[in-house]
């Protein structure tokens, strides 16, 4: 294999394809990247047996000389990085020892590296395909935004790790659900083949990195996995994340959404979390008060050894009530730090009953739950 390619270019497709790596593994396979140089692109590969990240480089100032495949160890991105300036770099495979050979085009700098056949690198099992669509990265990366932090972690029911994601009826339906809090995201308009699959939480957090950089993603649903490919026309790379997807039966939760609370409060967003996240120095419960039909809500929080409290109000447009109601503030903070409207609107029915957030447009619906505390 010879390939030639500028370094600029190379260190940033290395570092992407990199963030799927297993770096603390023990097998050395996974610890390394699968470069493959074949039709004019330069492929690089990095998975941890759980995602997999392909990068894709084609254009001008990727020249593939001889064809080729191997598995270039994490140094080789170091050493890259260390080569000054923006040269044009040569990368050599010698066969049969697969010795990697990195070097600038001027024969000033030189480096050689163990490389490991590729095919030692884990293949991918698909399965059959099951549904295609596109979504603009703005709209993934809301979805994401909005319901990642709600799913379990380190859960005895491993399904609760996990982001559900459904096509019916014109309708992408996302759910997460953590056994104290949920999140349901609905896009309408939305077209796709009808799939139901679930995608584990802590691997949608890689792909939340890369819908910032905008555009639309073309994804696949699989049997056994789900592909997000992001093209960039304008750099000549593509990059497709690939998450292995849950197996079990998701909870039937779409049922807590109540279309009417007794109570309703609408209240500044900002102010709302700015007081919990005050309120959570405590390291207390957080109680709610609300007044009935009242122009305000109490905040209140204390420590266990009530030796700090703080309370204060904030001016609302309260129906209903009364209520005094204790919850944990992360579970309020959280899915107000991922609203960008400068009002909600909280629901509630009893004090035992979950508080409800809701956010509605002709395009999307969101909507949140979070589940009281016992009273202290």
């Amino acid at each position: 294999m010879l390939v030639r390619i500028s370094k600029s270019r190379l260190v940033d497709a290395l570092a992407l394809a990199g963030r799927a790596a297993a770096s603390s593994s023990v097998i050395s396979v996974i610890k390394g990247i699968l470069m493959e140089a074949e039709d004019g692109i330069l492929k690089l590969s990095g998975t941890n047996l759980e995602t997999r990240l392909e990068v894709v480089l084609s254009g001008g100032d990727v020249e593939i000389k001889n064809e080729g495949s191997v598995i270039i160890p994490a140094s080789f991105g170091d050493a890259v990085k260390a080569i000054d300036g923006d040269p044009e770099l040569k990368i050599q495979v010698e066969e049969p020892t697969q010795t990697v050979e990195l070097s600038d085009t001027k024969g000033k700098i030189n480096f050689k590296f163990a490389g490991i056949r590729a095919e030692n690198f884990p293949e991918t099992n698909p399965g059959s395909r099951v549904a295609d669509f596109e979504i603009a990265a703005e709209v993934l990366e809301d979805i994401l935004k909005k319901t990642v932090f709600a799913a379990g972690r380190k859960s005895p029911k491993i399904i609760l790790e996990g982001i559900k994601f459904q096509s019916r009826d014109g309708q992408l339906k996302c759910f997460a659900l953590d056994g104290y809090r949920a999140a349901f995201y609905f896009l309408y308009s939305f077209k796709s083949e009808p799939f139901d699959v679930i995608i584990p939480a802590s691997s949608l957090l890689q792909l939340q990195q890369l819908t910032k950089r905008g555009g639309t993603f073309k994804c696949r649903i699989y049997e056994n996995f789900a592909a997000f490919e992001h093209s960039n026309n304008e750099d000549g790379c593509s990059a497709t994340y690939i998450v292995n997807l849950l197996n079990g039966n998701f909870p039937k939760t779409e049922r807590l959404i109540r279309e009417k609370n007794t109570t309703v409060v609408k209240i500044n967003k900002t102010l709302l979390l700015q007081s919990l996240q005050r309120a959570s120095l405590t390291r207390g419960a957080v109680v709610l008060e609300i007044d009935k039909d009242g122009s305000e809500v109490k905040i209140f929080s204390e420590d266990k050894d009530k030796t700090i409290s703080v309370s204060e109000k904030i001016a609302a447009e309260v129906k209903g009530g009364p209520l005094s109601i204790y919850f944990n503030s992360k579970f309020l903070t959280e899915p107000l730090e991922a609203i960008e409207d400068s009002e909600v609107e909280l629901g509630f029915e009893l004090d035992v009953s979950p508080c409800q957030i809701d956010l509605s447009s002709e395009k999307r619906r969101y909507a949140y739950f979070a589940m009281p505390l016992g009273k202290e």
